[in-house]
């Protein structure tokens, strides 16, 4: 995937939203079998729902990752991306689907941050793998 500086790698963005969403539904999951009370939202009242939070947040830096790892350039741009489309679909299911809680709001947006930082870790490349 190889587009000039400056320009937008939508597929890379969208990988790294689908490799964000996957590994978040599989942390979800495990989730809601240890603690069903997770199901009506995330929350500070267990440490299941604190753990919970924190991978949910690592799996956003992820995606942001590998969407810069991808791109190639404008890595943070691309990272911050993938969090962004992940606060989008949060309010796009606050429009149709469910009403979301003041917390999750705070969490998507800290999303964007963490993504872009996913994608800025994304520049630097191990000494091994540098092309002379």
């Amino acid at each position: 995937m190889t587009s000039p500086p400056g320009r937008i790698v939508w597929l890379a963005v969208l990988a790294g939203f689908f490799v964000d969403n996957l590994i978040s539904l599989i942390i979800t999951l495990i989730a809601q079998r240890l603690d069903p009370q997770l199901g009506q939202g995330l929350n500070f009242a267990s440490t299941v729902g604190i753990v919970t939070t924190a991978l949910l947040t690592l799996s956003t830096g992820f995606g942001g990752w590998l969407a810069g790892r991808l791109a190639k350039h404008e890595y943070v741009l691309h990272g911050a991306l993938v969090g962004g489309i992940s606060l989008l679909t949060l309010l796009f299911d606050a429009l149709f689907v469910i009403s979301p809680s003041l917390f999750s709001i705070v969490h998507a947006i800290v999303l964007v941050g963490v993504g872009a930082l996913g994608g800025l870790l994304s520049r630097w490349i191990p000494s091994s793998q540098k092309q002379l």
